[in-house]
């Protein structure tokens, strides 16, 4: 009769057993009648969510912990509720990478910097070697890491300077954004992951980067008062998505609101005119994340209307002084919150 294990197993690796002899005798104990098949992402979720559950047992806290720092399912283990009360990620699984790497076992302690960038895909890798051989901190190596393959850092008047005395995983883990607002997809932790800064620079001022600035202006509302566009055909957008955004394009086009609002106007029923001519084309990546966007306004167009969540804005150049550039971004307020600085347009 075979020897009894406890513990779990994944891609043949025993979790909780650390000598190689033990689990080699473990494994040739085991008699199964039948091949027993388990899809590995299948199984990692469903022991990070028992882990995250067992671990609130102070008996088995450790145990789990151990558990989720081994092989954890990132989109599962940071899922939360958002302000609806819909299950999304709001943070990157960056932080949880560096730390579960910095506690596994390795001879140069140097090559953490290479593991981890290889983990994130980074772009912009430190010389491990030099930075030991001279030295340097390897906390301040892995901060240095992260903010330059563009990795945001919270950095407002509202953040614990407690932050600064604790060890560099769990500053990572408590200053990085966890503000994200994903698209309703269920890959949510690559869209973050496409979320960092570009050509990130490091000066003693700061994070220099490249990127656009955008100046806020109106507030829509009072979107009933100008009449939808009659019930079309559904194409790559649904008929009601089509009708709300043509709805949107009249309230804001030069006949409501005046010549500003005429350039995003123009772009949505262009948007409109092209989701109709697709066809059976393969959706690019282009069009499926102006579907993706399109279909978010048109969610925040059906919340309460005595509580909107567009906003317009325009692009800040060098230029305009006056801030009378046309508009040509809509953004969308996070359900719950208010906008500051209301400058309210109606129709």
């Amino acid at each position: 009769m075979g020897t009894s294990v406890r513990g779990f197993w994944i891609d043949q690796e025993c979790i909780d057993q650390d000598n190689e002899a033990e689990k080699q005798r473990a494994v040739q104990s085991i008699e199964l009648e039948s091949e027993f098949c388990i899809k590995s992402t299948d199984f990692r979720s469903k022991a990070t969510k028992l882990c995250m559950e067992y671990r609130k047992d102070p008996e088995l806290q450790h145990m789990c912990e151990r558990i989720l720092d081994r092989a954890s399912k990132y989109n599962v283990q940071l899922l939360e509720l958002d302000n609806e009360g819909k299950r999304t990620i709001r943070q990157s699984m960056s932080p949880i990478i560096f730390s579960n790497v910095g506690k596994r076992g390795m001879r140069d302690e140097s090559d953490r910097l290479a593991v981890i960038a290889n983990c994130l895909g980074y772009f912009v890798r430190l010389d491990s070697q030099r930075l030991e051989r001279e030295a340097y901190s390897l906390s301040i190596s892995m901060l240095a890491l992260f903010l330059l393959n563009g990795e945001i850092l919270m950095n407002g008047p509202d953040n614990s300077q407690s932050a600064i005395r604790s060890n560099i995983f769990n500053n990572l883990r408590s200053q990085s954004l966890r503000t994200f607002q994903t698209p309703d997809i269920d890959q949510k932790l690559t869209f973050i992951k496409s979320c960092r800064f570009a050509e990130v620079e490091l000066l003693e001022q700061g994070v220099i980067t490249s990127g656009h600035l955008w100046r806020l202006g109106r507030i829509v509302e009072d979107l009933g008062r100008t009449r939808p566009p009659q019930r079309g055909h559904d194409y790559q957008l649904s008929w009601y998505q089509r009708m709300r955004l043509g709805q949107l394009a009249r309230h804001l086009g030069p006949g409501e609101c005046g010549s500003r609002y005429g350039y995003i106007a123009s772009a949505i029923d262009e948007y409109l005119d092209q989701d109709e001519r697709w066809g059976d084309k393969d959706v690019t990546f282009s069009k499926f994340y102006k579907d993706l966007t399109a279909e978010e306004v048109v969610k925040a167009m059906m919340d309460d209307p005595r509580s909107p969540r567009l906003r317009l804005g325009a692009l800040i150049s060098q230029g305009d002084r006056t801030g009378t550039d046309p508009y040509s971004g809509i953004f969308i307020r996070e359900a719950g919150h208010r906008w500051e600085k209301d400058e309210t347009m109606s129709g």
